[in-house]
């Protein structure tokens, strides 16, 4: 999974697809995988098959399929679908303790489009020191962020880059042009 992901981070998308493919025939229930796998997918314009994938696993626990899923509905032009999603995290982060609800849901939002509320929810998970927050500074998935001034601002503030080494402009439907 290392590896796969390191692939991923590298920008070697078709490589990372290919081991996690062979990752999912040894360990076809490995939930970590298939999450990995469906963010491989929208790297590479596969957005429906990542759909399949983040429905299955939101199906099985809301809490981790939940801001991929708000996500890649935002990216496919899917926004009833995105903002239901988003809802329904909004009313189980009420329910049922989440360990960093600000970057999910800013997720969602950023696969919606609306970087007006994204920003200040990344931001916070920034701010908070959320392990993951890290990957807003080198995920594909975050690139339409980098030409942004607040984006310039986070990244200052952490002392991290703005760009990844290897980041390209934005190219995919995953990287629409912000609001």
């Amino acid at each position: 999974m290392n590896h796969c992901r390191t692939q991923y981070f590298a920008r070697q998308f078709d490589q990372a697809n290919a081991c996690l493919e062979r990752l999912a025939n040894e360990q076809p229930n490995y939930a970590n995988g298939k999450y990995m796998h469906g963010i491989v997918l929208l790297a590479l314009n596969r957005t429906q098959e990542a759909i399949q994938i983040f429905e299955e696993i939101y199906a099985k626990d809301k809490a981790y399929g939940g801001a991929m899923l708000g996500f890649s509905y935002g990216i496919a032009n899917q926004p009833a679908q995105a903002q239901r999603i988003l809802n329904e995290m909004q009313e189980l982060q009420k329910q049922k303790y989440m360990p960093e609800p600000n970057q999910e849901l800013g997720i969602i939002y950023l696969g919606m489009n609306d970087l007006d509320h994204a920003f200040p929810l990344l931001r916070q998970s920034v701010e908070d020191k959320f392990p993951p927050a890290q990957s807003i500074f080198i995920a594909q998935m975050f690139d339409r962020l980098r030409a942004d001034p607040r984006f310039a601002e986070l990244a200052r503030q952490v002392r991290l880059p703005a760009s990844p080494p290897g980041a390209s402009a934005p190219s995919s439907p995953s990287s629409v042009s912000a609001k």
